[in-house]
């Protein structure tokens, strides 16, 4: 089983949609642009957002909408290692929001400073222990 699998299964899971006001999936890739992100899971909270290029006011709507809810987030195949990048895509999200990382790479886990789950043999059913979880396998990896 691959990381993007797992991190559907979990995003799919009957316990998480109960668990959650909103979630959203974005596949990253080497593409890792603050702008488009913010974009992407705003139109996938509300089909009508308009298109707008302004970070800032990007991060401000999405904060508006999140206020209060609980929001879990999978950002797939992260390519990005920018401490600041990953500072700035993070700026909107406030407790409630639960972030899912799947990377190829070692160094996004340093800079996301998150738990990471590197067998993958499971999740833990008492909570979270961070706000972000990195799923990483290596070729190396076996389930």
């Amino acid at each position: 089983m691959g990381k993007t699998t797992l991190a559907q299964l979990v995003y799919n899971d009957p316990s998480i949609k109960e668990s959650f006001d909103h979630k959203s999936w974005v596949c990253v890739a080497d593409d890792f642009d603050a702008v488009n992100i913010t974009q992407t899971i705003l139109r996938s909270l509300d089909a009508d957002s308009r298109d707008e290029n302004d970070l800032n006011l990007l991060q401000v709507k999405l904060k508006e909408k999140l206020s209060g809810k609980r929001f879990l987030l999978v950002l797939d195949d992260i390519w990005n290692e920018s401490y600041s990048d990953w500072t700035i895509l993070r700026a909107p999200f406030a407790a409630g929001t639960k972030i899912i990382v799947t990377t190829r790479l070692e160094k996004p886990s340093y800079t996301f400073k998150a738990r990471i789950c590197s067998n993958l043999g499971g999740y833990d059913n008492e909570g979270w222990y961070d706000d972000v979880v990195i799923a990483r396998i290596t070729p190396y990896t076996s389930l």
